[in-house]
């Protein structure tokens, strides 16, 4: 038997869970659409739905007594809904200006590689006689 606390905590907690959820799926739609890897979108799916089965799992386990009780299945999923329904846009529009910024910083940090790369290729001259250079000894 779970008490009336008990159960408002677990309901509590599935409306967190069901949120941690919806987070989790938007972190992994992200990749999808970062990435842009075709297979991606299946091995994604295929970490998500054990995970969210193993949270709901657990949570019955540990919240309910061992029992799936349907206020905390309707607590997982209204938590998941609200996500949805208000922040998941923004998570969303975060992300994808995080990335941009994550992806400029990489472009900046691989800059002068690049550049020292398209100077071989414009001037392989240069190359030869450092290396001329080097195998007599001057500097």
């Amino acid at each position: 038997e779970v008490s009336n606390t008990g159960q408002a905590l677990g309901f509590l907690a599935a409306l967190a869970l069901g949120g941690g959820l919806g987070l989790l799926y938007d972190f992994f739609r992200l990749l999808r659409r970062r990435l842009g890897v075709p297979w991606l979108a299946a091995a994604l799916d295929l970490c998500y739905w054990p995970v969210g089965a193993g949270v709901l799992f657990w949570h019955a386990l540990e919240a309910g007594g061992g029992v799936i009780r349907v206020y905390l299945v309707l607590g997982l999923l209204l938590g998941g809904g609200i996500y949805f329904a208000v922040l998941s846009r923004w998570v969303l529009i975060g992300g994808e200006r995080l990335a941009d910024a994550l992806a400029a910083l990489r472009h900046l940090a691989l800059r002068p590689l690049a550049w020292e790369e398209k100077k071989r290729k414009k001037f392989p001259f240069l190359l030869e006689k450092a290396s001329i250079m080097d195998e007599n000894g001057i500097e």
